[in-house]
């Protein structure tokens, strides 16, 4: 199996996870998740000619979404818990530093490339912490 096959099978069970809630905890995490994935998309894309800056500035996002999430579970998490799950989850869809490295000297390319990168790894790494929440009862 190769690795893209092993990576879409991970979704796949990402997804079929959140399939399995109520509807009503999917939507509000859905809502909570693209809300945090569109504020990193626009950080992202207006920041991509400056290597890492983006990351300063996602990174209180996704702790923010992170944490509204657990509410959602009505689990309480400490800060450093989450710093250090974002910040785990995020290298491993390690992707965006390629696409920054490869595309920033390349103006509006680089932006929307950089952008979506941006929003995709927050969606990720918020439907991850969704999955933790409900089978685990916890983010770690």
């Amino acid at each position: 199996m190769n690795q893209y096959q092993n990576q879409n099978q991970n979704m796949n069970a990402v997804f079929a996870q959140a399939a399995a809630l109520p509807q009503e905890t999917t939507n509000r995490c859905s809502g909570i998740i693209n809300l945090a994935a569109a504020a990193c998309g626009l950080i992202g894309a207006g920041m991509a000619q400056i290597p890492g800056s983006d990351s300063v500035a996602m990174v209180p996002i996704q702790i923010k979404m992170v944490r509204d999430l657990g509410r959602v579970f009505n689990i309480e998490i400490g800060e450093s818990s989450i710093e250090s799950f974002v910040v785990s989850a995020a290298a491993t869809a390690g992707g965006r530093a390629l696409s920054q490295l490869l595309l920033r000297y390349f103006p509006g390319v680089g932006n929307v490339v950089n952008g979506l990168t941006a929003a995709g790894v927050t969606e990720l790494v918020g439907w991850i912490a969704v999955m933790n929440f409900s089978q685990r009862g916890s983010l770690l």
